[in-house]
């Protein structure tokens, strides 16, 4: 099992939600209007010095494989981004256990 985390410009969230959609992943959480600093430095405060903000996504899945398709779709949003802003900062990591009752 693994959990992706991804960050994303807040701009981008209507494009990645139809992806999800479209490879019919339906369990996930939005963290809305987070602030910080991309890797490049450049900031994101939600104010008039640094405007904008990211969505956090937490993706989990059971199936690694299905997880690995996901991260190869980012990696190609990335690839045709034609701004910094365009692309999904993305980490994965293993799950031990997940469950929903």
């Amino acid at each position: 099992m693994k959990m992706i985390y991804a960050n994303i410009d807040e701009m981008m969230q209507p494009a990645v939600l139809a992806l999800l959609k479209k490879l019919d992943v339906h369990d996930y959480e939005i963290f809305k209007r987070v602030t910080g600093e991309a890797p490049g430095g450049q900031r994101f405060m939600d104010n008039s010095i640094w405007p904008g903000y990211h969505i956090c996504l937490l993706i989990p899945f059971r199936d690694d494989e299905k997880a690995r398709i996901i991260l190869q779709q980012f990696k190609e949003m990335n690839k045709t981004a034609h701004h910094s802003f365009e692309k999904v900062a993305c980490c994965v990591w293993k799950i031990d256990e997940y469950f929903y009752e």
